[in-house]
């Protein structure tokens, strides 16, 4: 392979089609398994978000569902105020509270049914195509990693009242569904064939497709109800009219422990599309430290002693990986474990820290039974034993490659480029970034991840691509924004089993063995074309607030980035 640099493709188009390798069919499986084979209360609730509702198995053993959860999808109740995020606060609801549906989110106006973006192209995709380019059909889909399969058909352990635990099923395999089938969630699929491309597929989750009962689903809609936050129960609920969930690894874990770092930005940005008055500011402090000093946030990290800085994590040197996970541990102490960068769980619990009493040191007895404290206190097991796992895997290191190389423009390079080619210059204006621009396909994250990795971007012996980018690959650097911007929003999961940690485990895992440590990349769904103008404009105050609080000698210091021009190896 050339060494090229990231830019746009210089091929002509035809060369281009013929060099890319075409899109693979999905393989063909028989049914796909159903969930109302387990009686609801098996099922605990977890945890929600705008769009999704996630509950884990809690029941016997069971050959797909044994250390699962299921990802429902929901619906609003009102949809005259849920339709977006200022009618939600007009409604008198806190987005702290519950963030509904989210900017990457719309409810369609029939039903209130929550879509996401990669849904709503899937929708568009399919109209354009006609009736005869039908929706997947059931049984169609299944994770990358292989399905969990039953030997034979499930039957309630013995004693078991079938009646009231796992009489569930419907009594028509077609309730409800009419003329076609329901769609599989388009996240299995774009795992599939997109993001599996860039991760390597042992560091993903197993996700696949269950049929639900309409029974089942509305007996788990009514025991769980009570476990929701009660702001969010004014909002949504689980939506009963859908035939289909995704079962996924339970990362949480209810027999061990398990902690989700939330890493965002891992670079310093390009500076050749850098303007001077914020070049000064962006290739000194990363992202994560700027947006410390915008207005929104009352207080700074920093001003509150907390150090944390993610070019520390994505440095590859143990020492400052150490670091910055004490930097962590120390927020989520400070803060009453309610930071957004860490969080603990025990059991499948969220852990908070106990305030001390007096001038008692912290125990964080909960976490006495996996770790062992030793001379340097609970704090500095957990950094050692977190340290250990990243040390030994390269997640973090392909994580920052992926980041820089696809946001190689900078939101301002971006920004510039869009401008150049839609300013409207008989009325001196310029839409909003991407305002015109169709949501990507999973057909359209195809061909872009294709086409990017056709750059060669690992093996450029440049640390930032230098040739100016083109108008007419606009639609690529749109897309290429957006994709680093799942990578910098992504968590990183670290599951251990139950028991104590041991100096000669061996941490990694390729096979996912769930009895074993597993280090999983999650919430890696793509992000919307309508955030984009956001991103800039927040962009714009996080330097401009950042720069105030210099000139006021609030702020001070650098991020070193250590993986300035670092070349991709094997992960």
């Amino acid at each position: 392979m050339e060494n090229e640099v990231l830019t746009a493709d210089r091929r002509d188009p035809a060369t281009r089609a013929k060099q890319r390798p075409p899109p693979q069919p999905l393989p063909a499986h028989g049914p796909i398994p159903d969930i109302s084979a387990t009686s609801p209360k098996w099922w605990k609730y977890i945890s929600e978000g705008g769009a999704t509702i996630v509950f884990s198995y809690r029941g016997p053993h069971h050959d797909i569902f044994s250390h699962s959860v299921v990802r429902l999808r929901k619906a609003v109740r009102d949809i005259s105020h849920a339709m977006t995020l200022k009618q939600l606060e007009a409604s008198g609801i806190k987005l702290g509270e519950v963030d509904g549906p989210g900017n990457s989110e719309v409810v369609e106006p029939e039903e209130g049914t929550i879509t996401r973006p990669l849904e709503m192209a899937e929708k568009v995709r399919l109209r354009s195509k006609g009736s005869n380019d039908s929706i997947r059909s059931v049984g169609s889909m299944r994770s990358v990693h292989g399905s969990r399969r039953m030997s034979m058909p499930y039957q309630p352990p013995a004693g078991q009242d079938s009646d009231s635990d796992s009489g569930w099923m419907d009594d028509s395999d077609d309730e409800g569904l009419g003329e076609e089938e329901q769609q599989d969630d388009p996240t299995i699929e774009f795992q599939t064939r997109v993001t599996s491309k860039l991760i390597p597929l042992h560091y993903l989750p197993r996700l696949e497709s269950v049929k639900i009962g309409k029974r089942w689903i509305a007996e788990l809609a009514r025991i769980s109800e009570r476990a929701r936050p009660a702001a969010r129960r004014r909002v949504d609920g689980i939506d009963l009219k859908r035939k289909k969930g995704v079962v996924a690894d339970d990362l949480v874990g209810w027999e061990g422990w398990a902690v989700e770092i939330k890493p965002k930005w891992g670079f310093l940005p390009n500076p050749t599309h850098l303007s001077p008055k914020t070049a000064r500011h962006k290739l000194k402090r990363c992202r994560y430290c700027m947006h410390a000093y915008h207005v929104s946030r009352a207080e700074t990290h920093e001003e509150q002693g907390i150090a944390y800085c993610p070019l520390d994590l994505f440095s590859g040197d143990p020492g400052r990986l150490r670091k910055a996970l004490g930097a962590l541990w120390d927020a989520w102490d400070a803060s009453g474990g309610s930071i957004n960068n860490l969080k603990i769980f025990v059991r499948g619990k969220i852990l908070k820290p106990k305030p001390a009493k007096g001038s008692e040191a912290r125990e964080f007895k909960e976490l006495q039974e996996f770790l062992e404290p030793r001379d340097e206190g609970m704090r500095g097991a957990f950094i050692e034993t977190l340290g250990r796992m990243l040390d030994s895997s390269p997640l973090l290191a392909k994580l920052s490659i992926l980041m820089r190389s696809l946001d190689a423009l900078d939101i301002e390079g971006m920004e510039r480029l869009w401008r150049e080619a839609k300013h409207l210059p008989m009325v001196g204006l310029t839409p909003p970034i991407a305002a015109d621009e169709d949501e990507p396909s999973i057909d359209d994250w195809q061909e872009f991840v294709a086409e990017y990795l056709s750059h060669g971007p690992y093996v450029s012996s440049e640390p930032h691509p230098t040739d100016p980018p083109r108008e007419e690959d606009l639609r690529y650097w749109l897309s290429s924004y957006l994709m680093s911007a799942t990578f910098k929003d992504c968590s990183v999961m670290l599951r251990f089993p139950p028991g104590k940690v041991l100096p000669d485990w061996t941490l990694d895992n390729p096979e996912r063995d769930v009895g074993k440590p597993l280090i999983t990349a999650i919430d890696l769904d793509p992000k919307s074309m309508r955030r984009l103008q956001k991103w800039f404009d927040l962009d714009r105050e996080i330097v401009v607030n950042y720069a105030h609080a210099v000139e006021e000698g609030r702020a001070q210091g650098e991020c070193i980035d250590a993986r300035v021009g670092c070349q991709s190896g094997p992960v």
